[in-house]
């Protein structure tokens, strides 16, 4: 296909836009409601005005409003609801430069109310001058002048289009129409005109049926109102010989028209200099002034005010013009573009009568409104959108759509025309971005004590969820997209808890004993598109029925990562090769993997005891005798925590005075988790980078403190392990790692491991 088959890009003036043979203009459903407000448009009154008095001195002056883009709808596929049989001949979808294209309209409406008005009242002039003599000449020139102010109030009429119907009122189609809300027809009972401009035009357009340019209209819309006042101020001003700018009013006989009768077909012949004839009265004067004034504006917005008109075929093509172009205005999101299709969806559900599926459908899609138009910031609200549909397209379908506007809006909507059922479509698009917005992005806790039965199972999912969102664990999102949905349908809390848990052990394993990431996201990916196991990890796969499966394929990937590729999954022979990989793996790095290790750190201390054989080390305990795995714990780590723990390097980083240990001098073990320990944030500043011996004596100290004052006793243990150690060097540290290790593999792995 060629490219001037796609688009066409020309500079076209405001008169060339709006009077396009039987074109009318057709503002899409998604597109925001007018609302440019005051300042916006004083700015364009002032750039149209500042290009009239360049006019004067220089026949290129123009004044640019930029880009208009449209799409070629002729055949009125977007028209909603949809009269095809009343159509206007063409029709074109405003994808960008509403806001400019309104005002406009709205401006040459009242232009045109106005002059009419001048045209019938220089007629009246004309009359009473006729059988004066000396007033020949000057009835000549406003006759001409005249006849020229005709033809620009012609230009200015194509606000409404006429379809020579014999309706009185209804053969006149408003140039704007909003999907949704208006209707062309040539029909009394058929035409509807509920938008805020479509119903203004329609009331301007009966005024100018009547011959009635007194009166101008008024409007119900609010802010189309305000503007009509800012519009009717700005045009007496202008007749007021302010049109160069607002501080100056401009004498005619000092202006040089020849630029205009050339540019803007305006010519007002010697009519300046006749304004100064003793025979006609001041009132006369200042109508043939103000008509000069403000028609001269007329002819320069009409002709010389101009926008590059860009002409699509395709929405697509024009949606990805339109953020190319786009870098100033607030570029509508994905969704915002896929909604109208929604909306269809309802209008056809009511005509079948099936009322209770509008409403459903109505709900789930006010669910997703509701999440992004609370977001006020344009950017933020795209960001939340991208990531919304991301997500939302692994869960659906088992592949990213991408994260560019074109290709989520052409995912949204093609998906949800090729869906069977688009009511449980929308209610899974509402499930994610319940998900997404109230748990995953989100610090209230009020939908995540909904998926929970009791405060223990509250404790395991909010450690679980707040692992993975810390630490950056994204491609789950889909996952856990999924399970929340059959959640909400099933109310299993027990299944939904399982899954979070088998995701949180399995990320925490795999990073525990590589130091990376590396292959996981394709681990997910594989499962979303059905390479993993027998069927697509999808809406359509009943997750939390099925969540075994899954186990089974997290336990294989950590069997081929640790043990060897086709290796089988075994529990004893799997630990000891992650342990070989774990035990000099740098747990504790800054940023997202700080999450892993305070993790780990956690579960090896979880339910266990001092060893009886080696009194630094640790063994699995009873069932509750040390419960550290929980979210309550978890959080003491986070900057508003009431109790901030921090954790400490026992053989610093950067020892300054005391001496170490020499096997320690490479530095290889020293974030290692045998080199780690969890104090109070006063603990930790007290033992700072002091000599081993120094720290044991205040781990032996913190020990029998929080003992006996009950203070954090299910850290005791860990704090007197440490303390009992017989010294800090390579040997000891790498047993430590693996005791400490050995604990956590031991407490994760029964999150990993669900039967069903």
């Amino acid at each position: 296909m060629k490219l001037n088959d796609v688009f066409e890009s020309t500079p076209k003036s405001v008169h060339e836009v709006i009077s396009e043979s039987g074109t009318c203009f057709h503002i899409p459903e998604y597109q925001r409601p007018y609302s440019w407000n005051e300042d916006k448009v004083s700015r364009l009154f002032d750039d149209i005005k500042a290009g009239c008095s360049v006019l004067v001195e220089h026949d290129d002056a123009i004044t640019f409003l930029g880009t208009l883009l449209t799409v070629d709808d002729y055949k009125g596929t977007s028209l909603s609801p949809e009269l095809k049989a009343e159509k206007p001949p063409k029709t074109r979808l405003v994808i960008d430069g509403q806001q400019r294209l309104t005002t406009l309209t709205l401006i040459s409406t009242r232009l045109y109310l106005k002059l009419n008005q001048y045209l019938n009242e220089l007629t009246d002039v004309t009359n009473a001058y006729n059988d004066d003599n000396e007033a020949e000449g000057f009835c000549e020139e406003i006759n001409k002048f005249s006849d020229n102010l005709y033809n620009i109030v012609a230009g200015l009429r194509f606000f409404s289009k006429d379809t020579n119907s014999r309706d009185k009122y209804n053969r006149y189609y408003p140039l704007l129409s909003r999907s949704g809300e208006d209707t062309w027809s040539k029909q009394k009972n058929q035409a509807r005109y509920n938008s805020a401009i479509a119903e203004y035009i329609h009331k301007v357009t009966k005024a100018t049926v009547d011959d009635d340019f007194h009166v101008l209209p008024s409007a119900a819309d609010t802010t189309v109102s305000a503007n009509l006042k800012v519009i009717d101020q700005a045009l007496m001003q202008i007749s007021n010989g302010y049109i160069f700018n607002n501080e100056v009013v401009t004498d005619l006989c000092t202006i040089d028209f020849r630029n205009y009768q050339q540019e803007t077909f305006f010519d007002i012949g010697d009519l300046p200099s006749l304004l100064k004839s003793d025979f006609l009265t001041d009132k006369d004067v200042k109508l043939v002034k103000e008509a000069i004034y403000l028609s001269a504006f007329s002819s320069y917005l009409l002709y010389r005010t101009c926008f590059t008109f860009v002409s699509v075929n395709n929405l697509d093509y024009a949606f990805d013009m339109f953020e190319a172009l786009n870098t100033t205005g607030e570029p509508l999101t994905a969704y915002e573009t896929f909604r109208p299709k929604a909306i269809q969806f309802f209008h056809s559900l009511k005509e079948r009568s099936l009322i209770n599926d509008d409403k459903e459908g109505r709900k789930y899609l006010g669910i997703v409104d509701g999440y992004l138009n609370s977001i006020s910031d344009a950017n933020k609200k795209n960001d939340a959108t991208k990531k919304l549909v991301e997500v939302f397209s692994y869960a659906k379908s088992g592949k990213r759509c991408g994260t560019h506007i074109s290709q989520q809006r052409r995912y949204l909507i093609d998906s949800f025309s090729a869906s069977d059922d688009k009511l449980k479509y929308l209610q899974q698009l509402a499930d994610t971005a319940e998900f997404l917005f109230s748990i995953w992005y989100s610090s209230d806790e009020t939908i995540v004590s909904q998926c929970v039965d009791s405060l223990d199972q509250q404790q395991e999912f909010k450690l679980s969820i707040g692992l993975l969102k810390s630490t950056g664990h994204e491609i789950a999102r889909p996952f856990l997209s999924i399970a929340y949905h059959y959640f909400k349908q099933e109310r299993n809390t027990a299944k939904f808890k399982l899954c979070t848990k088998l995701l949180a052990a399995f990320w925490t394993l795999r990073r525990a004993g590589t130091g990376g990431t590396a292959g996981i996201d394709s681990r997910y990916k594989e499962l979303y598109s059905g390479s993993a196991i027998a069927d697509k990890v999808t809406f359509d796969f009943p997750i939390l029925d099925r969540i075994s499966e899954i186990s089974h394929f997290f336990q294989q990937d950590i069997s081929n990562t640790f043990s060897g590729k086709n290796t089988t999954f075994d529990i004893d022979s799997t630990r000891k090769d992650w342990l070989k990989k774990s035990i000099k793996i740098q747990q504790y790095a800054t940023g997202k993997q700080l999450g892993i290790c305070r993790l780990l750190l956690l579960a090896s201390m979880h339910n266990v005891a001092i060893d009886p054989e080696c009194s630094w080390k640790t063994v699995q305990g009873k069932e509750g005798c040390n419960p550290t795995l929980s979210f309550y714990n978890w959080s003491e780590f986070l900057e508003n925590s009431k109790i901030q723990f921090t954790i400490e390097h026992i053989a610093p980083q950067q020892p300054k005075d005391f001496d170490w240990d020499s096997s320690l001098d490479d530095g290889e073990l020293i974030n290692t988790l045998g080199n780690l320990v969890i104090l109070t944030r006063g603990d930790n500043s007290e033992a700072s980078n002091n000599s081993w011996l120094t720290k044991q004596a205040l781990y032996k100290e913190l020990a029998i403190k929080k003992s006996t004052t009950g203070i954090v006793r299910n850290y005791n243990q860990f704090i007197q392990s440490v303390a009992n150690a017989p010294a800090w060097r390579t040997d000891i540290i790498v047993e430590r790692s693996e005791n400490l290790l050995n604990n956590s593999w031991n407490n994760l792995i029964n999150w990993l491991i669900v039967k069903s």
